[in-house]
């Protein structure tokens, strides 16, 4: 098991290299799933990130010879990402990460039923809980913007930032 300390170095690689997002299908008939993926040229810090809390580090394809060679660090899985957001969302900074991390914590396992059949009503809200989602942080660029709801800032004890 990590320490606090791995956790804490954990969370600062997310909020800053790292990517907390659903990928997949925006079509009806299927929904996104949760991704938490690092890319970095330092295969080094993604293998330890491995080491800590599984995934696969895969080469990234060079976009020109003279280019350094990178890699991604990804996490699948619903139960894995949940299990990894739990030990570091209280050392996390970036709050649209930490909203977006929130988010899954608070609603996708009740939202997304393990047999995969959806009533109307569950469609409608696995559709709306997936809007609100990619919405947390679109179009922010390199800025990380105080947009923290009042329970983040209140259960992970992070103030809003100052920009």
């Amino acid at each position: 098991m990590p320490s606090n300390v791995e956790r804490a170095w954990v969370a600062g690689i997310v909020d800053g290299e790292g990517c907390v997002t659903l990928i997949g299908s925006i079509n009806q008939s299927a929904f996104r799933k949760p991704l938490i993926s690092v890319d970095n040229t330092d295969v080094e810090i993604l293998n330890e990130l491995g080491r800590l809390y599984g995934g696969r580090v895969v080469a990234k394809k060079k976009a020109a010879d003279h280019h350094r060679q990178a890699w991604t660090w990804r996490v699948y899985g619903a139960d894995n990402i949940i299990a990894l957001l739990r030990e570091i969302v209280p050392y996390m900074r970036c709050a649209a990460k930490l909203e977006r991390a929130w988010l899954l914590l608070d609603e996708y396992k009740r939202l997304t039923p393990r047999n995969g059949w959806y009533t109307d009503e569950a469609r409608r809200a696995k559709l709306d809980f997936e809007r609100r989602f990619m919405a947390v942080g679109a179009g922010r660029g390199s800025q990380c913007r105080p947009i923290l709801a009042p329970r983040l800032a209140e259960e992970s004890g992070v103030e809003p930032l100052q920009v």
